[in-house]
């Protein structure tokens, strides 16, 4: 006879963000910008993976 435990550990929920990286592989080669009351534009580009919904079960 078998008997069936009751999970005892609950999922683990993670939420997390990778900074200077994209998984897509997407790159921004130029972006032009139209200076408009002074702006002062920045030459670099932030990039972001930011996860989703993501569970875990051990």
């Amino acid at each position: 006879m078998t008997h069936k435990k009751a999970w005892s550990r609950p999922p683990i929920s993670m939420d997390f963000q990778v900074l200077m990286f994209t998984s897509s592989g997407l790159l921004v080669r130029f972006l032009k910008v139209f200076e408009k009351s002074n702006y002062n534009a920045v030459k670099w580009v932030r990039y972001m993976t930011k996860a989703g919904n993501y569970q875990i079960r051990f």
